[in-house]
């Protein structure tokens, strides 16, 4: 190789070795302080809420309830729930606010209690909607961020668990 072939060659290799010092220079590692998106999916089952009482009003009941949920997945666990419902009874249509605590595994990541604000719509046809955001947590979901869906049916005769799906998605603040 002649001297400006040479010289190419080793202008080349410096601005590539000063690309990776640049890179490395200015790529900020990920901190414990920075929040990472999880997302966990599977199935729930419900035994059904215990009705704690029920107010008839107009073509209606307001009803305050009680219950728990069990998931399988990558959210693995138990919950207790208390929730306030108007089941319409012209339309079949039940609406619920709820707050839901669950004691849950997050895959490999740990432990630890997390707990969700919730939306329930259970239609005439038995089928369930559950939307929520989280409120709090601690363990593996101290400082976390995100919100649920669980979707499925339950029997509207109450004979049978509700059962489902699951989606949720976390944004942790430790890893």
């Amino acid at each position: 190789m002649h001297s400006a072939g040479l010289r190419r060659a080793l202008v080349g290799l410096s601005a590539a070795l000063a690309a990776l010092f640049v890179i490395g220079v200015f790529t900020v590692p990920a901190s414990a302080s920075e929040h990472r998106q999880i997302v966990a999916t599977g199935s729930w089952t419900d035994p059904g809420a215990v009705i704690d009482s029920a107010t008839p009003t107009g073509k209606g009941y307001i009803l305050k309830m009680h219950g728990g949920t069990t998931t399988v997945g990558d959210f693995a666990g138990t919950s207790t729930y208390t929730l306030t419902a108007r089941a319409n009874l012209s339309t079949g249509v039940t609406i619920a606010r709820s707050r839901e605590i669950f004691t849950a595994v997050l895959g490999t990541r740990g432990t630890g209690h997390v707990t969700f604000d919730e939306t329930v719509v259970v239609r005439a046809d038995g089928t369930e909607v559950v939307t929520g955001t989280i409120v709090t947590g601690d363990g593996v979901f101290t400082g976390a961020h995100g919100s649920d869906r669980f979707v499925g049916t339950t029997d509207p005769r109450g004979a049978n668990p509700a059962t489902g799906t699951y989606r949720i998605v976390f944004s942790l603040a430790s890893e």
